[in-house]
């Protein structure tokens, strides 16, 4: 398997044409791979997505890629989050509560797309602790696609 990089569009980018046949395979992709923007998602796909460090060494160019694969990624669907500083990983659940709330405002139906859980030893601490963005060191999350 060569290269994805997400860096640019899952969608788009000529350089992530293998990534979007493995991780979503559409058959209303065209002969260039690009997936058909009206399709709800992949229902076929990849069951468990795994980031580690990806998020702290992209420098948040992450965003395109990520909201794009979890637009496509189909129900049910794991993402199992590990990075060495918490910034990424609220910033994550930041992009999903943002997005939530912008179509709240706009009358449209909730756009929640993920619920998350720490799965670190934060599990068995106090409530406070487990709140999704009071986190203050590493950790390991995973999210669900509804």
């Amino acid at each position: 398997c060569s290269s994805c990089d997400i860096t640019k569009s899952l969608i788009y980018a000529d350089c992530n044409l293998e990534a979007r046949t493995v991780l979503c395979p559409l058959r209303s992709s065209d002969e260039n791979g690009y997936i058909d923007n009206d399709d709800k998602g992949c229902h076929d796909g990849v069951d468990l997505y795994l980031f580690s460090y990806i998020l702290t060494e992209t420098r948040e160019k992450w965003h395109q890629f990520w909201n794009e694969l979890v637009d496509k990624a189909k129900r049910n669907a794991l993402f199992y989050i590990a990075e060495p500083t918490p910034w990424q990983i609220h910033k994550i659940i930041s992009i999903e509560e943002e997005r939530e709330e912008s179509h709240i405002n706009k009358e449209e139906e909730a756009a929640s797309r993920l619920e998350f859980i720490w799965l670190d030893s934060s599990m068995d601490q106090p409530a406070a602790l487990q709140a999704l963005n009071g986190r203050l060191g590493p950790g390991v999350l995973l999210a669900r696609k509804k």
